[in-house]
């Protein structure tokens, strides 16, 4: 019951949160901790906080690699990384955790790049890789999703204003392409989504760089690739028209 209510976490989380969610008193939850921290699945934080545990992470490392199997996105991010040489990502839609995961990663041969690890959380508030997916979901769990984002890892920023939100991920249906760029953070990224039969989101396909670099290229070609990746994985999943949906 911890183990699930930690994966239901985002980031750090205190004693008091952990045994509020499990309806438990804190002395309980503290000394049911405790093995769990001598395996590795969960790791102290600075102050009184916790988080989730490398050991934790590579259980569910190993367990999404038996299931993503069904989805291979190889064939599709190497063309990708082959013209652009930036970073190509597919990041898997976790309806159940509301998160994006990324599964397949070429990273950029550049020295320099914002480094995405395999199995990383995406939250779908954040960047295009999450917001290729997010403009898809339900008004209701947008909104959730809005009011429970912690503040940017990267950035800082707290999460955007509701109709702004709403508003980009309109742009982002309109589009068939979601496109991030922040200057601040030097961190730039094009995102596409990748359906399945019966018009089901499974994740997206995209490119993510520094802005610097993202600025010299040919934005519209570049996009117009990662739309025509997305659209042929699509079609391997059984959407007859590849990305069409709108």
């Amino acid at each position: 019951m911890l183990l699930r209510q930690i994966a239901d976490m985002t980031g750090e989380f205190t004693l008091s949160k952990l045994a509020q969610g499990a309806g438990l008193p804190p002395s309980s939850v503290h000394r049911m901790l405790q093995p769990l921290l001598n395996a590795g699945l969960v790791a102290r934080s600075e102050g009184s906080s916790y988080r989730a545990g490398q050991e934790y992470y590579r259980l569910a490392a190993a367990v999404l690699r038996q299931i993503d199997s069904e989805i291979n996105a190889s064939a599709f991010l190497n063309p990708l990384w082959n013209k652009w040489q930036e970073t190509a990502v597919f990041c898997m839609y976790r309806p159940a955790q509301r998160i994006g995961i990324v599964t397949e990663i070429i990273q950029s041969p550049h020295s320099l790049r914002h480094v995405i690890e395999p199995f990383e959380a995406i939250p779908l508030i954040r960047g295009s890789l999450g917001r290729a997916i997010l403009a898809y979901l339900d008004l209701g769990l947008v909104k959730a999703l809005r009011n429970d984002t912690p503040k940017g890892r990267i950035t800082g920023a707290p999460a955007p204003a509701l109709k702004d939100l709403l508003r980009e991920l309109e742009l982002v249906r309109r589009r068939g392409i979601a496109i991030y760029r922040n200057q601040d953070a030097d961190l730039a990224g094009v995102a596409a989504p990748v359906f399945r039969s019966g018009n089901v989101i499974v994740g997206s396909i995209g490119i993510t760089m520094p802005t610097h670099r993202y600025d010299r290229l040919n934005a519209n070609a570049l996009q117009k690739d990662v739309i025509a990746a997305s659209r042929q994985l699509a079609e391997t999943l059984g959407h007859p028209d590849g990305n069409s949906k709108r």
